[in-house]
């Protein structure tokens, strides 16, 4: 015999898009209550969430009154992710990327050889 899984969890989801529904749908195989914060009623996690809060994910006073509702908070905002990538691989770049414009492959080849950096070249 199957045993069911319940819990009394709250899980808090900022950001009710895309991949907060999945979230939504993923955490109610386990009968996770789900509470969602967003500025759209009509966001894709508002039709499945258990709670649907309204409210801006850019405003302290709301997350901080919507995180005490819950007892675990994520942030479901694929935008944050590819931001914070994008500013760590322009740092990389920078930094770690030599120009080599003007150079011959044998000066650049020579330069490696001779294991300097590549801010050096």
């Amino acid at each position: 015999m199957e045993k069911l899984v319940t819990s009394e969890v709250k899980l808090g989801i900022i950001a009710g898009g895309q991949l907060g529904k999945m979230l939504v749908l993923s955490a109610s195989n386990w009968n996770v209550k789900t509470y969602v914060l967003d500025k759209d009623d009509h966001c894709p996690a508002s039709t499945s969430c258990t709670f649907f809060y309204k409210g801006d994910q850019l405003n302290f006073d709301d997350v901080y009154r919507f995180g005490q509702l819950v007892d675990v908070l994520t942030l479901a905002g694929t935008f944050w992710a590819f931001s914070i990538m994008g500013i760590l691989s322009g740092i990389w770049g920078y930094y770690l990327i030599p120009e080599t414009k003007g150079k011959s492959l044998e000066y650049i080849e020579e330069h490696w050889r001779q294991g300097k950096t590549p801010r050096e070249l």
